[in-house]
This record gives C-alpha cells, structure tokens and sequence, in this order.
C-alpha cells in the first residue's frame, strides 16, 4: 500500500464546519475587531473547513425538501434513522457554506426567553439578546422577508375568549384568527420570485473584504477525517486530518484551538472516531465521556384537510403558510399550516415512506436483506408514480386549491436517542477515520410515553382551538375518521396514528450537551485545544427552528474568546511591568 503524503498547514483557528454556527462565530469575530478594542485578538487566522461547496444561488425555496432528500444534491447528505412502528429513514443533513441553512424551511424565528431557563451562564441571559441582534442584522443585509398568511379565519372576539379561559393555555400568538407574519430567510427578487438566502450570504459575505483583519481561510469539499493529538500530550487536541475530493491528505494545525461546528449529528461522531466517547464505540478510547447521548428532536404529526377550494392567492414561498406556539405547565405545542408549494417533493417522499419498514430481528439475516432490498424497491415505485402524477396531471391543482395539512408538533419532547459510528471490528484495533465509518440516528421519537401523552393532549387544544376552522373542511385525509372504529378507545387510537405517521422536524441536537460533553464555555470537558459550538451542546432544544439559536451560539462563542484573549493580554502586560 502506497503511503499517505500530507501537505500541512497551520492556522490560529480551525473551524470544521460552516453551518449557521460557524457563520455566527464568523460574524461575531469581525464584528469584534471592526470596534474599539480590535487590538486585544488582533489579526486572527482562521481556517474554515467544510465538505460541501457553495450552493448555486438563485435556489427556488419552494424546493427546500428536494435540495434535503435528492441524491445528487450539493447541499445535503443523508444519515439512516430509525422511527417508530419499526420504520426505517433517512435524514438530511446540511452541508456547503451555509450549513443547514441550505436545506431547511428558511424559517427565521427568534426562541422565547423560557426556551434558555435550564441552561448554564452566561447562555441563559445572554442567548435571546445574541438571536435579536443576528436577526436585525440578517434584515440589514437584506436577507430576511416577512411573510403574510393568506389563509383568512375569523372567530369573534368573545368566542377567542371563552376559548382561552377553557383551555387555559398561553399562546404566543394570536391563534385563532391564522393571520401571522412569518420571518423568512429569503429575498425577492426583480421578476417577483423568491430566492433563498443562507446564513454564509447573510452574516458572513457583506463584512468580508481587504481591509478586515480578520484573516479566514475557506477550504471547501474537505472532509475532515479525525482530530490530532499532541504526541506528548495525548489530551490536547493540535489540529485535524483532512481528505480532499480527489484523495490527497492535509494536516491543518490549530496554533490555539479546534471549534467543532458540524451539527448535532457529525460532530459526535468525529467525535468518536477520534477517541473521545463511550468506551464502547471509541477505540482507542482517550477520554470516555457520553458523546452521542441525549440526542433531542421535535417530533411532528401531519393532519391534512380536504376544503372547498379557497381563493388563497399567493402560495407560501417555502410551503409554511402560519405558525403558532402555545404552553401550559408541563409542555410547548406548536401548530404549522402548510399550503400546496413544496407538495410536488413533500408528499411523494411522506407516502412512499410509510412503506420503509424494518424486518423482524428473528428473520435470519438473509431473508432480512431480501426484505430491505424489497422494500427499498416498492419505495422508489411509489415515490416515482406519485412525483409523475402531481407533476404531470391536474392532481397539484386539485391540491393546490382544496387540501391545507396542518401539523402539530411537541416541542418539549421527553424521548432521548443516540448517535452510533458503525465501523468494522478490525477498525477498533487502528486510528478510525470518519469516511471509514456509517453512522446512524437511532430511538429518538416516541421512546417515552410521556410524548404519547404530550401529542395527545396538543391534539386535543388544537382541535378545540381550530374547531370553527375544521368545520369547513369536507373531510380529514389523514389520520381519517374512519381508522378510529378499528380501536376499542381514542387513546389506543392515538398511539397507532403517531407511532406510524409521525415526522422528524429536522432539528437535532443535545448530543454533547453542556455540563455532560462541554462546559459552558463550549470547552470539551478533559480535552485541552478544542471546543464544540453548534446544536449538539443544547441542554434542552428551543422551541423554534434551531438555526437562528445555533448562530446565536456561535455568535456568543466569538465575546467568551474576544474576552480570554483580552484578559491574558492584560495579564501579559501586568507581569511585563511588574518585571524588575
């Protein structure tokens, strides 16, 4: 076997990823140096490393599911999951400048104050302000569009009312009249059509130019295989191994620190292949801490209708049409109505996914994969013939005009699954690498009864919430009157319907969480040289999309290493005086 040969490079910083986390980071960071005190962290290098490259612009965000699931995207790759009712998935994660930032709904939400209540200082007062000033900044650069619902319902004030006294629920937002403004990462342009705007376009690219002393390096279509140790000091992280496209190798040394900024879901596992893990799935095992563990998400349940058609006007650039939070004592609801945009990528992918199932264990491997190979087979057919047929017949415009889905989603879920690096047995006995691994996202919906419990009473307000709304809808698609006579009581009922037709909502995180992997400085616990800033190091996810809040992650991560520097400069310059 022919050698590896390295080229090496050295930089102050080295920034794996370039997700919204690492644009907010990034933007911090020159904002800092374009102030006053720019001379405590004077002319940083900072080296970007990310295995995507940058998405074409002009990308329609009516598209955003295709840009997710499509194989041949430039912007996402995907990670096999496991759901309930023995269901097999896959999920999208994002990738190119921008992150996931590419792929999702370009939904721009800031999180509630309640959201950071079991977080450590200084996230816990600092994090909502961090979000409010990136939000403003991302409307400067023109990168962010309100949205008006079409969808109209009106409920008289006094019913309103009664409503809330009975349910005794807090809403966030005036729900029943579904007239909501939703903050958008889009822009329109001349022709009237929306283009998505990710957080690189937003945050990042206007502060960038000659003059910055801020000195960034982007490295692109890289994958960063594992970190590097200290030969000397084998708990101090001095860089990372990189793989090109084309299959040459680089070393790129960090004269100060690491920032793991991949996601919730390729940050532990770079994590794990390097050593820093469960005993169980790093070999060798240089710090053993539960990375991968505690790995949150939303959990959502479609309902679509089927109305008279409606005069709506213009559709939703991105399919979300309104959203609505509410809380009691114990949970956080939410209510998502979406409109007919995205249903050409969207629905073709829900339907066929219901026939991804998993073989029973007791099957002998064989006929297992005869199964799975089956399986995969029917899927692609039923995908292909539904993407035919709203795309080539008046079905879309059927759609288009009579059915609105509304999706309900906890927010406060209580299950908990984990991120495993897949790898063979004769693996464990060298330096793994992350291209050499799979790794698979496994039990994090529905393990906890308590969800069952929190969906069911989320459909229960909603229903008496949306109930003048639901009374012009000629009938219920899905879940469908009808399956309610084939059980013997709703909560039986209930448990069938959410166990085979709930959907991820895309927003992972709490794998390295704070306290357990990090502390609350970001600082891998243990491991000196290197840091974690991204949705992984969330003690509880918020209760909004989490793009927004991991740039605010990034963005306060830049203040706590703009103050450390500062203060060892001071300290530099106090033992120079006090020198004889």
């Amino acid at each position: 076997m022919r050698k590896r040969e390295h080229s090496y490079h050295a930089f102050d910083y080295v920034l794996v990823g370039a997700g919204p986390s690492a644009m907010g980071f990034l933007c911090g960071i020159i904002e800092l140096h374009q102030g006053k005190e720019q001379t405590a962290a004077k002319n940083f290098s900072i080296c970007v490393i990310e295995r995507g490259n940058l998405p074409p612009c002009n990308r329609d965000p009516k598209k955003w599911f295709q840009d997710s699931y499509s194989l041949s995207s430039c912007c996402s790759s995907l990670v096999k999951a496991t759901l309930p009712a023995s269901r097999d998935t896959v999920i999208p994660t994002g990738k190119g400048l921008g992150g996931g930032s590419n792929i999702n709904a370009c939904v721009v939400m800031l999180p509630s104050a309640n959201d950071f209540e079991s977080w450590p200082s200084p996230w816990r007062e600092s994090l909502l302000s961090y979000t409010q000033n990136l939000q403003t900044k991302m409307n400067e650069n023109k990168g962010l569009c309100h949205f008006k619902t079409s969808i109209a319902h009106n409920i008289p004030q006094d019913e309103e009312q009664r409503i809330r006294n009975q349910s005794q629920i807090h809403f966030e937002t005036r729900f029943p009249s579904f007239i909501t403004e939703v903050p958008l990462s889009i822009s329109k342009k001349e022709d009237g059509k929306y283009r998505r705007v990710n957080y690189y376009e937003s945050l990042v690219k206007p502060y960038l130019n000659e003059a910055s002393p801020v000195k960034i390096t982007w490295l692109h279509g890289i994958q960063v295989e594992r970190l590097l140790f200290d030969v000397k000091d084998e708990s101090r992280v001095v860089g990372v191994e990189c793989q090109e496209d084309f299959g040459s190798w680089m070393k790129i040394r960090a004269n100060l620190e690491v920032i793991l900024a991949s996601g919730a879901i390729e940050t532990p596992a770079l994590l794990i292949v390097s050593g820093i893990g469960p005993e169980l799935q790093s070999a060798p095992c240089r710090k053993n801490l539960p990375v991968g563990y505690n790995l949150q998400d939303h959990i959502m349940l479609p309902r679509p209708m089927f109305h008279l058609p409606w005069t709506s006007g213009e559709l939703s650039p991105n399919s979300v049409q309104a959203i609505f939070n509410a809380k009691d004592s114990n949970d956080r609801f939410q209510l998502l109505l979406f409109d007919a945009a995205s249903y050409p990528h969207l629905l073709p992918h829900f339907v066929a996914s219901q026939f991804r199932r998993r073989a029973p264990n007791r099957w002998p491997p064989f006929a297992q994969s005869i199964f799975q190979y089956v399986v995969m087979i029917f899927f692609h057919l039923v995908w292909l013939l539904l993407h035919v047929l709203l795309s080539c017949t008046p079905i879309y415009f059927i759609l288009r005009y009579c059915v609105v889905s509304s999706g309900i989603s906890l927010v406060t879920t209580k299950s908990r699954g984990c991120v495993k690096v897949l790898r063979d047995k004769q693996q464990y006995q060298v330096p793994c690498r992350r291209s050499q691994c799979q790794v698979v996202v496994e039990k994090c919906y529905l393990t906890d009864d308590r969800d069952y419990d929190g969906l069911f009473h989320a459909m229960k307000i909603f229903d008496k919430l949306c109930q003048p709304w639901y009374r012009q809808a000629l009938f219920e698609i899905l879940p469908g009157k009808w399956t309610r006579l084939f059980f013997r009581n709703e909560r039986d009922w209930f448990r069938w319907y959410s166990s085979n037709f709930s959907l991820p909502y895309f927003h992972w995180g709490g794998s390295c969480g704070m306290e357990r992997v990090v502390d609350r400085y970001l600082r891998v616990k243990g491991i000196t040289g290197l840091r974690v800033c991204d949705a992984s190091v969330m003690p509880t996810l918020p209760s909004v999309p989490t793009a927004l809040t991991c740039a605010g992650l990034g963005y306060g991560l830049a203040r706590i290493i703009f103050e450390e520097k500062d203060n060892q400069n001071q300290t530099m310059k106090i033992q120079e005086k006090a020198k004889p």
